[in-house]
């Protein structure tokens, strides 16, 4: 690992992409705890749905190099890196023969994530980098990787999108948090040990030995409280504060929102705002769950509008 002290940029022109491919897999390993990731079956599968856009739009968006993909809660980055293999649908060559490589670096250039977790985003920016690597060249450059709240960010800006005109965004592929907007001490305790609060009926279960393991996870659990209040505070003062940035947002939108929050539903309000200048199309994947349960307008309104449902 080297470390630079000076105000000068780092030369990568001739780094060793399989050292960077080693500490990019150790991030990844390292990280993978607490978070959440999309299953790259689930990428293939919405990157072989985007790319069966009608050829005017994608020769528009490969002919504009102001266009771009979001991804705004890029998280690793695996919805992005499945999409460049796809690449040379987006590009016009206009019958001259450019190689393959180029033609992902120039798709790499139009790639933006953004994510709240600063880990992740330089998780993706590597991993973004290196599927365009190429000797005496470095590594591929994203147009934008940054650490911000994509919910935030919508917020604080009504012409531009986090440095990004909103009428420069082509398309919006996202796996956005999938989060009740309510304290729940189950899902904090099975998030940070990985394991479970037992329900009231297997304490009062027949089943001495059942009850008795009941019993002990009980314990287990009631001591793990006792000794991580800190833990607890911080969750309940995390939820709190997304809670206030999602009611800002649904105060000046109050007919889309009713029933219970979730902050997927937030974050896909967002995407249709964000493509209302430049109606480009977007690619979310959501839980089963999310089709039953409770009626939403944010909910009715996807079903209006979406082209395919697609199973995995």
């Amino acid at each position: 690992m080297a470390f630079n002290d000076s105000d000068k940029p780092l030369n990568l022109s001739d780094i060793y992409i399989d050292h960077l491919g080693n500490i990019y897999q150790v991030a990844i390993s390292k990280h993978s705890e607490g978070a959440y990731y999309t299953p790259h079956t689930v990428g293939t599968k919405l990157a072989e749905y985007l790319r069966q856009l009608n050829v005017s739009q994608r020769e528009k968006f490969g002919q504009n190099s102001s266009k771009v993909i979001i991804d705004p809660a890029c998280g690793s980055g695996q919805l992005l890196r499945v999409l460049i293999p796809f690449a040379h649908y987006f590009h016009s060559d206009n019958g001259q023969y450019i190689p393959k490589n180029s033609i992902r670096r120039s798709f790499i250039s139009k790639l933006v994530g953004l994510d709240k977790d600063p880990v992740s985003v330089f998780i993706c920016k590597i991993g973004l980098g290196l599927m365009g690597a190429e000797s005496g060249m470095g590594l591929a450059k994203p147009r934008l990787m940054k650490q911000e709240d994509t919910l935030e960010a919508f917020l604080d800006s009504r012409k531009n999108f986090s440095e990004l005109p909103r009428e420069d965004i082509f398309a919006i592929v996202t796996n956005p948090p999938w989060e009740s907007l309510e304290f729940q001490m189950g899902n904090l305790y099975r998030k940070v040990t990985g394991q479970t609060i037992p329900k009231k009926s297997t304490l009062n279960s027949k089943d001495d030995e059942q009850r008795r393991e009941a019993e002990r996870q009980t314990r287990t659990y009631e001591s793990w409280a006792k000794n991580n209040q800190d833990i607890i505070d911080l969750e309940k003062l995390r939820i709190s504060q997304l809670t206030k940035t999602c009611d800002d947002i649904a105060e000046e939108h109050k007919e889309y929102f009713s029933g219970k929050k979730n902050l997927a539903l937030y974050f896909i309000f967002v995407i249709n705002k964000l493509l209302e200048k430049s109606n480009g199309s977007y690619i979310v994947v959501m839980p089963d769950r999310f089709l039953v349960g409770e009626a939403c307008p944010v909910r009715d309104r996807l079903f209006r509008e979406f082209e395919a449902y697609v199973p995995f």
